[in-house]
């Protein structure tokens, strides 16, 4: 690696022509692009402090080096797509930069894009950057930071790469999405060295519902905490884990939220905390809950830690189902086969599910890639699968 890397630094180090791009107060895009355009194969373009957001920049087909000549933050550019040449033994430099939005070229703020091995031998250096996605306008998702899709050798020294965040579940937007991922890499070896990089936070769902086939709908979430907003009684921005409604009792309905365990009975509005009447060194944070099919009254939930680092694991490394046969106003601690120690996995919202038995059976699966069963509603647990990836969701089958 250390060979390969002074390689890059010499073939860097060889190009000779140098042009100063400089906005000079006015805007940049244009002139960048121009400047792009007339720059033949290892010109390095330096582009001195200034606004060049006016539009995407695209370079194609050729290799160069875009450096910042001053502080990184001085000089920002929307978006910036490279497409690789594939035969080629240089590298494409980008230096003391901020790429701190997304555009119509591509799914990241720097999208880099390259025939890929083995015909491309061709290597990107990104240096002292900073490099934000952002969400795609209308709701319908995010953006990377970095995104490389088949260049031969990436080197990332000393960047800043986040992910857009992705949007909530609002009137007027899609459905809630996660965040863009700071770096994504394909097809492609990675080296990096004090890098900073940060998915985007994922967007809040809501709870809504429609009492005219879906024509419209309405916020239902009265009562929930938000204990991450501002306004912890904002109507939007919630974000429910899982939300169910009793097949048999359909005004029921129960809720696990990133901010507590609630039940709501119909025509009633306003949620009620069910899991305030939990141990308080367990609290009610989880992911799934799950109601008896023929017992509106029954529920079970898997809470995790939800501390202040909220590591998403058993809460003291001692995972137990907590059981209410009477719709929350007491629970119980179900943990007879479970492991007592040292198990750091969780449920996640639809990895945990009921039949419809006469002798009811209850599953889960963890992160850990076990799925565990009971056959009498909880009572006593055994591992029934082991070894499999992490599990995202249990469903059962009559």
């Amino acid at each position: 690696m250390r060979s390969l890397l002074a390689l890059l630094v010499l073939t860097l180090a060889a190009r000779a022509g140098v042009t100063v791009v400089d906005p000079a107060g006015g805007p940049g895009a244009a002139l960048l692009q121009a400047a792009i355009a007339a720059a033949p194969p290892g010109e390095i373009l330096l582009l001195e402090p200034g606004d060049y957001t006016g539009a995407s920049i695209a370079v194609s087909g050729k290799m160069l080096s875009l450096v910042g000549d001053g502080d990184p933050s001085t000089i920002v550019l929307r978006q910036l797509h490279l497409d690789l040449p594939a035969a080629t033994s240089a590298a494409f430099l980008v230096r003391g930069l901020s790429i701190l939005d997304s555009g119509p070229l591509g799914p990241a703020a720097l999208d880099v894009e390259s025939p890929g091995p083995p015909s491309a031998l061709n290597a990107l250096w990104v240096e002292d950057c900073i490099v934000h996605g952002t969400k795609i306008p209308g709701g319908s998702g995010s953006e990377h930071g970095i995104q490389i899709d088949g260049v031969w050798y990436t080197v990332l020294v000393r960047t800043e790469a986040r992910g857009g965040d992705g949007w909530d579940a609002n009137p007027g937007t899609k459905n809630a999405n996660a965040g863009g991922h700071g770096l994504l890499v394909f097809s492609s070896i990675c080296a990096i060295d004090e890098c900073q990089l940060t998915g985007g936070k994922g967007g809040d769902g809501d709870s809504f519902e429609s009492t005219d086939g879906g024509a419209d709908w309405a916020p239902l979430n009265e009562g929930v905490a938000a204990d991450f907003l501002p306004n912890p009684d904002a109507p939007y921005g919630h974000d429910p884990h899982c939300v169910i409604l009793h097949p048999q009792q359909p005004d029921r309905l129960y809720q696990q939220n990133h901010c507590g365990s609630y039940r709501l009975d119909r025509p009633a509005r306003r949620w009620v905390r069910i899991g305030e009447h939990m141990p308080k060194h367990i609290g009610d944070i989880g992911f799934p809950i799950v109601a008896h099919p023929r017992d509106a009254d029954t529920v079970w939930v898997f809470p995790m830690d939800g501390s202040t680092v909220w590591p998403r694991t058993s809460i003291d490394g001692k995972p137990a189902v907590y059981r209410s046969r009477n719709a929350g106003r007491t629970w119980q601690r179900l943990a007879t086969g479970l492991p007592r120690a040292q198990a750091w996995f969780t449920v996640l919202r639809q990895a945990m599910c009921a039949d419809s038995a006469a002798r009811l059976g209850l599953y889960f699966g963890t992160t850990q890639g076990e799925v565990w069963a009971s056959s009498d509603e909880g009572g006593s647990w055994r591992c029934i699968v082991r070894h499999l990836p992490e599990i995202y969701s249990v469903t059962h089958a009559d």
